[in-house]
């Protein structure tokens, strides 16, 4: 029974096939090129779970004396920078976990779809545990970093996350790095270590007065609320600790990421969101190319033109306050050039649309 996320509770698919893995397993196969996907991810988590990894990579290898590049290095930087408490599925509510910061109170059920971004009859979620497995509820953790916003459930800074994510190939892995470089290549903001960059290691209780985004190490992870995992025999479960302050101010605010377009208006800048809109090529061109959008200027992210890549997946998670509208994904090839990139037809067998948690192929 996995304890902690550096247990082989992942599976992941490679080059070499299919096996089990931890979560420094997957940053080691992300960095050599070997990992394809996880296949237990759902669709709609995957700019989610990429964002994450990502985040976590590039801030620990910022302060590392040399780049890490296998399990036992990772692990290394992790003991050193984070510390193993926070690879704890399961912990005391005071203490941190991970993905789940120290709280009191967390007496309200999830269940996993709570836990990620998916909305189950909001204001009735709760939900017996329903048996998934631990990487399930891993994934899920990660997930909800693109809940849309609902009263006591309030969002983390990346809600209704949509993302370009460029790769050599359209693996996950090549996508997980390519954002890693991407992240390398803006300007950011240093702390001391990977731990600053860890807002979810940090208390988070009603009391606790909501952080600016701009007082933060960047880039920077953190949940919107405060989920604990507990088990109920073998299964996890979940729990959280309701509140309507926000964990950072702005969950629209535009932040300095690689792989988000950016809407411009005459007050405002904000991270481009699908929110409500169609999904349709013209969404899809603004979000690779930029324009205009009535009086608003959409600008393209900046990743299209900081690293090397021959696919390009666009994924947008439609929501409205307190709805989930689907998820929406493209695929396609794509070559940069010296004045920007030439796209080509979408990947064959990809889907340009598919529902929450699934992925039809056509």
């Amino acid at each position: 029974m996995p304890e902690l996320v550096t247990d082989p509770m992942f599976t992941l698919r490679t080059t070499a096939g299919t096996k089990p893995g931890s979560l420094f397993d997957i940053f080691g196969c992300a960095d050599d090129g070997t990992l394809i996907d996880l296949p237990a991810m759902r669709a709609h988590q995957r700019a989610a779970v990429v964002t994450a990894l990502a985040v976590m990579m590039v801030s620990l290898q910022r302060y590392a004396a040399a780049r890490p590049k296998s399990l036992s290095d990772w692990a290394a930087e992790w003991h050193r920078q984070i510390g193993d408490d926070a690879l704890r599925l399961v912990a005391p509510e005071s203490e941190p976990a991970f993905m789940q910061p120290p709280t009191e109170g967390a007496t309200t059920e999830l269940s996993i779809e709570a836990v990620d971004c998916l909305l189950p009859g909001v204001q009735h979620e709760v939900k017996t545990v329903d048996g998934a497995p631990e990487e399930c509820w891993v994934l899920a953790l990660m997930g909800g970093l693109a809940r849309p916003n609902v009263n006591f459930h309030r969002p983390s800074i990346r809600l209704g996350l949509t993302a370009v994510l460029p790769s050599m190939d359209g693996s996950m892995g090549s996508e997980i790095t390519c954002l890693v470089a991407g992240y390398e290549q803006l300007p950011s903001r240093d702390g001391t270590s990977a731990k600053d960059h860890m807002v979810w290691l940090r208390p988070m209780t009603r009391a606790t007065e909501p952080l600016v985004a701009t007082d933060l190490a960047q880039p920077f992870l953190s949940t919107g609320r405060a989920v604990r995992l507990y088990r109920a025999g073998e299964a996890l479960g979940a729990r959280f600790a309701p509140s309507n302050e926000y964990r950072v101010l702005a969950p629209t605010q535009w932040l300095e990421e690689p792989h988000t377009p950016k809407l411009i208006s005459a007050d405002k800048v904000e991270r481009f969101r699908l929110a409500k809109k169609h999904w349709g090529y013209d969404i899809q061109h603004q979000i690779l190319f930029g324009g205009q959008r009535g009086k608003e200027e959409v600008v393209r992210p900046r990743i299209m033109e900081l690293v090397p890549y021959r696919t390009v997946r666009l994924c947008a998670l439609g929501t409205d306050r307190g709805k989930t509208l689907g998820y929406w994904e493209a695929v396609y090839s794509a070559t940069r050039q010296n004045q920007g990139f030439r796209l080509g037809l979408s990947a064959p067998g990809i889907a340009l649309r598919t529902s929450l948690g699934e992925c039809s192929n056509g």
